[in-house]
């Protein structure tokens, strides 16, 4: 009954607060502890079901059960399961996103020049080019993490008029390009 009794209580606190002490009782552990996943699974045991009180000792078994037989580490996958369980509610989502996704190619003004050599932009061969884009986004408390991957749909063709002094020679220059771009980032909301 005291365990229920403290762990009402901790969920009653203020979500800072409760988000703290989870943070620096975590950090605590894996600051301070060497020796992987076996060794820190007894001791976020201690405390959080004898210390804390925040866990009962059969929630504790089940969590590392399901740790030991989830993919990855052990160490990580307990910690994931034992902060779930602990908030169980709160400011925690994910978002999946795919389709297709649209770009102006507006017209700018490149240029490359060095001593003997010369080329300046001319056009591209579409104005329009579409993406195909697919992405996972997690967003736990204020920190957002998003992971997405982009593919252009077709190629895009960019032509430049040159000058080669050295040659004494003038032509065009093409570029071939198909957009791949593999995006992770990690902030904060303010």
């Amino acid at each position: 009954m005291l365990i229920n009794i403290e762990r009402t209580a901790f969920l009653e606190v203020n979500s800072l607060q409760k988000y703290k002490k989870l943070f620096f009782s975590t950090f605590e552990l894996s600051a301070c502890t060497f020796g992987g996943g076996f060794v820190i699974i007894p001791l976020m045991r201690k405390k959080f079901v004898e210390e804390l009180g925040w866990i009962e000792e059969d929630e504790m078994m089940d969590l590392t059960a399901i740790a030991q037989s989830s993919p990855g580490a052990i160490a990580v996958n307990a910690s994931i399961l034992v902060g779930y369980h602990v908030v169980k509610e709160g400011p925690y989502g994910m978002s999946i996103k795919f389709g297709p996704k649209g770009i102006y190619q507006y017209k700018t003004k490149h240029r490359c020049e060095n001593s003997s050599f010369q080329a300046y932009y001319e056009k591209d061969n579409m104005r329009y080019a579409f993406n195909f884009v697919s992405a996972v986004g997690v967003t736990i408390g204020r920190l957002f993490l998003d992971f997405s991957y982009e593919f252009a749909l077709h190629n895009v063709r960019s032509d430049f008029k040159f000058y080669d002094a050295a040659q004494d020679r003038n032509g065009t220059l093409s570029f071939e390009r198909r957009t791949n771009v593999l995006n992770f980032s990690l902030g904060a909301v303010f």
